[in-house]
């Protein structure tokens, strides 16, 4: 078995969801896991990562797979969106995306392909969602800069696909207000 398939099996076994491996220098080994078909706001515990680490030490070893160090977490706050489920599973919440083109959008001058907003599902048959697109404040307080981020006064919304994303990531959302 390949070492992917090894991890892959052996974390889904568990009833978590590999969403990473590195191999890092030295030996290096780091994977990251979730919470397998959770919601939005569940998130991995250290529980969680002692678990998978303690199964995976077992298995790997077993299977001869030379590491010298393992390292077992959480995709962090910026978690990667990789399928159309983990759109589905994470509407509602404030995510990066960049486009593979750039989207046709009335009124708007500066197109690009990279968008940040609160994702949306535009029906649950359809495989379309919806960014609501937020603007950058910079604010200055005590001679600093600080980004806010806010919905537009007249609220903009671009629509696509699974098909039309190059890369999807959580964002924090603790600067929207």
């Amino acid at each position: 078995m390949v070492k992917s398939e090894l991890i892959r099996a052996t974390i889904e076994g568990l009833g978590y969801e590999l969403i990473d491996t590195e191999w890092g220098s030295g030996g290096v080994l780091r994977v990251f896991i979730d919470i397998k078909n959770g919601q939005a706001g569940q998130s991995v515990q250290v529980v969680d990562c002692e678990k998978v680490t303690h199964q995976l030490q077992t298995v790997l070893e077993v299977e001869e797979v030379e590491y010298r160090q393992l390292e077992v977490s959480s995709p962090g706050l910026d978690r990667p969106l990789r399928s159309a489920q983990d759109l589905n599973r994470f509407c509602g919440c404030f995510v990066e995306i960049v486009l593979k083109s750039t989207p046709a959008l009335a009124n708007e001058p500066n197109l690009q392909r990279k968008y940040f907003g609160r994702l949306g599902k535009i029906e649950a048959t359809t495989d379309k969602w919806t960014l609501e697109l937020l603007e950058n404040k910079i604010l200055l307080k005590k001679k600093r800069k600080i980004s806010k981020w806010e919905p537009f006064k007249d609220p903009k919304f671009i629509e696509f696909s699974w098909l039309d994303l190059d890369k999807a990531k959580l964002a924090e959302d603790r600067f929207v207000g």
